[in-house]
């Protein structure tokens, strides 16, 4: 565990989209950010020096909420006009992607170019995706200083993030055919794993994304 005297000078805002349980990425970026504050309204942004967009379930139920309750936009200021750091995690990286398949076409929040569909089916894997899977470097990424290519995070996912060039895609996995589990656009990444409930690696990649300063 990151010692409390180590803690990054740094405010972190988790969107709270409604759908997922904040509690275990919450304690976990307590024991490396200086302070963290769970992001409800738009408002609150302003508040925050980077911001983390966790989530879980449907794709068109969570752009809905963010829409609903002003969150979409402000996200997108804070990315595109701030430039500031933001990191998806598992849906919150979907919801990066310029449109999601999922019960029909939804736009998402358009800051990585590329789509999100199904899983091919094609190739007798298991659909959800659950468990502990390698995660290979594509090129260098600011999340995995000291954490080396090949180590394992935990992954639950049905659904993939297709993007629409390969220099978004920072680290890649296989379940079946293979798929994205790091993309990136400058001051935008976001990783299909669950890094707080990936053990001391994982809390290595979230202090990463913590000291990280992109611009």
């Amino acid at each position: 565990m990151i010692s409390s005297k180590t803690l990054v000078p740094t405010t972190v805002g988790i969107i709270d989209v409604g759908i997922a349980n904040l509690g275990s990425i919450e304690r976990t970026l307590r024991e490396t950010a200086d302070e963290v504050v769970i992001v409800k309204e738009a408002h609150q942004i302003s508040e925050v020096d980077r911001l983390v967009l966790p989530g879980v379930g449907a794709f068109p139920v969570a752009m809905a909420r963010l829409s609903d309750t002003g969150l979409a936009p402000g996200i997108r200021d804070f990315a595109v006009d701030r430039r500031q750091p933001i990191l998806g995690i598992c849906l919150g990286m979907q919801l990066l992607a310029s449109l999601g398949e999922e019960y029909g076409t939804t736009p998402g929040l358009d800051l990585i170019p590329g789509r999100v569909r199904r899983f091919d089916d094609s190739y007798g894997s298991r659909i959800p995706h659950v468990g502990w899977n390698s995660v290979d470097l594509e090129a260098q990424s600011p999340l995995f200083i000291d954490i080396p290519t090949g180590m394992d995070f935990y992954f639950v996912h049905s659904f993939v993030f297709e993007v629409q060039h390969q220099h978004f895609c920072s680290a890649s996995a296989t379940n079946g055919e293979r798929f994205s589990a790091v993309v990136q656009s400058d001051n935008v990444v976001g990783v299909q794993f669950h890094p707080e409930k990936s053990s001391r690696i994982g809390r290595r990649l979230l202090r990463n994304f913590c000291e990280w300063s992109p611009c």
